[in-house]
């Protein structure tokens, strides 16, 4: 909710707003007029029942309350454990496939180890091949212009 972002940030709640609270009455210059004085009366009585229904909604709140919130408490729970469980069934795959994948891993590391080195030692050969094959041209331009 808003007020509990405000005080995580630290930031003070605002003062309680009682203006929708108050009961006015006519403007002074309409005093004399019945109609409007029934306005404010009806608007008086309207914020009084509102006030009565809240005062019932909390009493019934602190009377039934703790259950209603025990009872919520039980249900989540109920839906909880399986979930654990599934989590836990979920944890043991994810960890048998990397167990299994490790070993793979490990059982082809000697044979990329050797590949590896192969493909090195050819590119090596290939670099003198190259260079040699470059001083042989070199060489015949050479012959050629004699």
């Amino acid at each position: 909710s808003t007020q509990s972002t405000w005080v995580r940030k630290g930031i003070p709640l605002q003062a309680l707003d009682t203006k929708r609270f108050e009961i006015p009455q006519p403007p002074a210059t309409q005093r004399t007029d019945v109609g409007k004085w029934r306005d404010a009366v009806d608007n008086a009585r309207a914020q009084l029942e509102h006030q009565t229904l809240r005062l019932i909604n909390l009493e019934l709140l602190n009377k039934f309350g703790k259950n209603a919130w025990l009872k919520s408490n039980q249900c989540l729970d109920a839906v909880q454990a399986p979930q654990k469980q599934q989590l836990e069934v979920l944890k043991r795959k994810v960890d048998e496939v990397n167990r299994a994948r490790k070993a793979e891993q490990l059982s082809a590391a000697p044979q990329l180890n050797q590949l590896t080195e192969e493909w090195s030692a050819l590119c090596h050969k290939n670099v003198e091949l190259q260079l040699e094959c470059a001083k042989l041209e070199r060489r015949i331009k050479r012959m050629r212009k004699f």
